[in-house]
């Protein structure tokens, strides 16, 4: 797993063509009990995850998904309108799904091919949970 505590880790999405992203789904995987105050089974973020459309010339941020205010616990991936689910199953890692679909206007996130990308910076250490993955879905 990743620790963005000290240096923040950037995952991009940078297509090489004009993409259109339909939704991203996070998967976050961890020992634990999960409940809304935590992130995974760790404590709130102190820092958060953002995420955001950037230029590729100068690394400016053109759109801020999560509009000002970085994820800092399960619940609130769904203020950025995700569709949580927890599933635990009585032994074993407990693992949380938010399943982000395109902006409240029902089209997809355009991408321009080259000149931006979709940006996931983490800022906080999360090392310690077992899994945690970002899946971007979407037509080119």
């Amino acid at each position: 797993m990743v620790n963005g505590s000290v240096t923040p880790v950037v995952l991009k999405f940078v297509p090489a063509v004009n993409s259109w992203i339909d939704e991203m789904v996070i998967q976050v995987q961890g020992g634990g009990n999960f409940t809304a105050e935590k992130y995974g089974a760790l404590a709130k973020l102190t820092n958060g995850i953002n995420v955001g459309v950037y230029n590729v010339a100068d690394d400016a941020l053109e759109a801020d998904m999560t509009a000002g205010h970085p994820i800092r616990s399960n619940s609130e991936w769904a203020g950025t309108g995700a569709i949580l689910t927890f599933e635990t199953f009585g032994s074993g890692d407990n693992f949380m799904t938010a399943r982000w679909v395109a902006p409240s206007t029902g089209m997809p996130l355009f991408i321009a091919g080259q000149l931006q990308y979709l940006a996931v910076t983490i800022n906080d250490d999360l090392s310690t949970l077992t899994d945690h993955h970002f899946l971007i879905m979407g037509s080119q």
